[in-house]
């Protein structure tokens, strides 16, 4: 627990944030994890060694979960952790580094080693499950349309605001879409202004995205375009 009207529940077992909340408002409905999982675009790339190397299944496995430090200022929890899937050798091993600030920020930074014979992988990043109603979007970055590393040339830096509902993309099949590069502050929010805002750790900036779906539930409706003769 930390600030005034804000509640955070770290589970050391399993090294995740499993409920946050702001004025008795549930801002996540599963525990925020590391994810490397994207849906596949359909123009080739690597996705048949992503699936060979069961990407999609992904999950965290913790090490040591450890407080190392514990005061009037912050709470710093340092673990120790690595993501592969089931019965597979860890794709990546990472220490993540969380701390909790009096006033309700919090930082995670991260450091670990790619697996020496792992594909490309497809990202890395944090995942947070917030409740449909948190529709009102804001950031700051590259665009107001997707942009990528390798797409975004186009785009100017500015302040735009969207919701998760316009924010993705519509392509005929579904696919990994509705990315924002070059984001140096990002906000999802419901009506009543109460949510999580996002701000690039020394001005490094990141990728965000808020929409309305998972990598698996873009996967699923493509496969079933495809099952349909739609593509």
């Amino acid at each position: 627990m930390f600030a005034e009207k804000t509640k955070v529940v770290f589970d050391k077992k399993y090294g995740k944030i499993c409920e946050l909340s702001v004025n008795g408002e549930t801002l996540i409905k599963d525990d925020i994890s590391f994810d490397i999982w994207r849906a596949p675009t359909y123009n080739g790339g690597s996705k048949d060694r992503w699936y060979l190397e069961r990407f999609e299944r992904i999950k965290q496995h913790t090490y040591s979960c450890d407080i190392i430090q514990n005061d009037e200022n912050k709470v710093v929890i340092n673990v120790s952790l690595s993501l592969g899937a089931h019965s597979s050798p860890p794709v990546i091993k990472m220490n993540a580094l969380w701390s909790f600030f009096c006033d309700g920020t919090l930082t995670v930074s991260c450091s670990g080693n790619v697996r020496e014979n792992a594909p490309l992988l497809p990202h890395l990043g944090l995942k947070l499950i917030m409740p449909k109603e948190f529709e009102n979007v804001e950031y700051f970055g590259l665009g107001d349309k997707e942009s990528y590393p390798d797409r975004n040339k186009a785009f100017r830096y500015s302040l735009y605001k969207t919701t998760a509902t316009e924010m993705y993309e519509h392509y005929i099949r579904p696919q990994e879409c509705s990315n924002r590069f070059g984001v140096r502050y990002a906000s999802v929010e419901n009506d009543a202004g109460i949510g999580i805002a996002f701000s690039a750790i020394d001005e490094i900036p990141f990728c965000f995205k808020a929409i309305h779906y998972d990598a698996n539930d873009l996967i699923e409706e493509g496969k079933a375009f495809e099952k349909n003769g739609q593509y």
